[in-house]
C-alpha cells in the first residue's frame, strides 16, 4: 500500500527548501534532492512518473561529485 501522506510531505518538504532555503541555488537543490531521495519510483503513481523520471534525471544530469581518487563524495555511488 502507498503512503501518499508520506510521499506528500517528501515534496513539500522539497518545494519548501527550494523556495526559502538558504544559500544559492545550487545548496537549496542539494536540500531538496535529500528530501526526495527516500522516495523510490514504485511509491510514485503511475500518473506522475513519467515526472519523477524527469526530476531525477535533471537532478543527476551532471553526476557525481568525485574526488581526486574518483570516490564519489556526494551523489550516485
Amino acid at each position: 500500500m502507498i503512503n501518499y501522506t508520506y510521499i506528500r510531505q517528501n515534496f513539500r518538504e522539497a518545494v519548501h527548501f527550494l523556495a526559502v532555503g538558504s544559500g544559492d541555488v545550487r545548496s537549496r537543490l542539494i536540500q531538496a534532492n535529500r528530501a526526495l531521495v527516500h522516495l523510490k519510483r514504485v511509491k510514485i503513481p503511475d500518473e506522475l512518473q513519467p515526472d519523477w523520471d524527469w526530476i531525477q534525471k535533471e537532478l543527476n544530469k551532471f553526476g557525481s561529485i568525485t574526488r581526486d581518487d574518483g570516490s564519489v563524495f556526494r551523489g550516485i555511488s
